[in-house]
């Protein structure tokens, strides 16, 4: 908001036109209860939750549009979301959208305070706080794994046409991004979208297999993959082709990490399922 232009005179909120006494009013009588659940982490400052939840609503647009690219923002990498991947989302959810259209909702998102655009207008972030907030809600209504199951869909479509060697930016970037989704989701178990874990745990693998490809962390592709490997044998089967495709890429970041001993401890035994369920001349084995 901007400077009083009299003595006597309230200033107007930014977006919504009302005064600051009626703005506080609305604040007062907001009730988190309504809005956010219970949670384990220390409590907010005083204010700081009801003015992002009195946010978000003003931000609202009758289509949603606001709301949905808030909270798939919220999921993502703190550090920064490509407007690109706002653009996919939007016209996601609206369908054929035309660019003004894609671009109104995360300028009403700023025009808040909810979200801030980068020097250079590629990207856009959210203050943890804030993030915080729109995740609680989100959970609140048991409605996070479903969200993180849309975000996981738009990543998928993003990493699928990509080639790490040719646009080694991006590739870091989606990697980021498909870090900080597994971060967000952590052991949530809300909602009924039971193909979310799985399409998290592809993304996980593309992301160890982008790193290998991009050859510049291979301390960090390790570390991605010892967190890996355990959920996919968990989830999908120690003979899983996407287990034993994990086994063969945490293998090579250990051998880019100056480690044969344990890549070697992971590809003998994956050398000997892949023998077993396809066969000695199979690509997947000789590979291996």
């Amino acid at each position: 908001s901007t400077a009083t232009s009299g003595k006597d005179a309230p200033t107007p909120i930014a977006h919504d036109v009302v005064s600051y006494q009626t703005y506080l009013e609305r604040l007062k009588s907001l009730s988190l209860a309504q809005y956010l659940g219970p949670t384990k982490e220390t409590s907010y400052p005083s204010g700081v939750a009801e003015s992002v939840v009195l946010s978000l609503d003003t931000a609202a647009d009758p289509a949603g549009l606001s709301t949905d690219l808030m909270e798939r923002i919220s999921l993502l990498s703190p550090a920064g979301v490509p407007r690109s991947l706002l653009h996919a989302a939007t016209r996601a959810q609206e369908g054929s959208a035309q660019e003004h259209a894609v671009d109104e909702a995360p300028a009403r998102l700023a025009a808040t305070s909810l979200l801030t655009f980068s020097p250079d207008g590629a990207s856009v972030s959210a203050h943890r706080l804030v993030i915080r907030v729109v995740r609680e809600r989100m959970t609140a209504a048991r409605r996070l794994r479903a969200v993180a199951g849309k975000v996981a869909r738009l990543l998928r479509a993003a990493a699928e046409p990509l080639e790490p060697w040719r646009d080694r930016s991006a590739a870091r970037d989606l990697v980021w991004q498909i870090l900080a989704l597994n971060e967000s989701l952590g052991s949530s178990t809300d909602g009924s979208d039971g193909a979310t874990i799985p399409l998290v745990l592809s993304l996980r693998g593309w992301a160890l297999w982008c790193l290998g490809e991009l050859g510049d962390g291979p301390g960090q592709a390790v570390a991605l993959g010892q967190a890996l490997i355990p959920d996919l044998q968990r989830e999908l089967g120690a003979d899983h082709p996407s287990t034993l495709a994990g086994r063969n890429n945490l293998a090579a970041a250990h051998l880019d990490n100056g480690q044969p001993s344990e890549a070697t401890g992971l590809l003998e035994p994956a050398l000997a399922a892949r023998e077993r369920l396809l066969g000695d001349e199979h690509l997947g084995t000789l590979t291996c």
